[in-house]
């Protein structure tokens, strides 16, 4: 019976790794599309009515865009 239990523990463990690891896999590829974006797109958008919101978002991704590039050279 124990051995049971500890397969069970086993498959729950890798289901929850393979589960944050997919969490993991969304978001960096929600960082990279937010960084790849092209400037002149979210400005396009802002300008047609999109408003202030892409206006701090071109802002911040400047400022995260430099972050990645000092992060690589480490």
């Amino acid at each position: 019976m124990g051995g049971m239990s500890e397969t069970w523990s086993i498959v729950l463990g890798l289901a929850a790794l393979v589960l944050l690891i997919a969490f993991n896999a969304l978001f960096v590829a929600a960082e990279f599309a937010f960084v790849g974006v092209r400037r002149t797109r979210v400005e396009q958008l802002a300008g047609a009515g999109r408003g202030e919101r892409l206006h701090r978002c071109v802002a911040y991704r400047s400022i995260h865009r430099s972050y990645l590039r000092r992060r690589e050279l480490l």
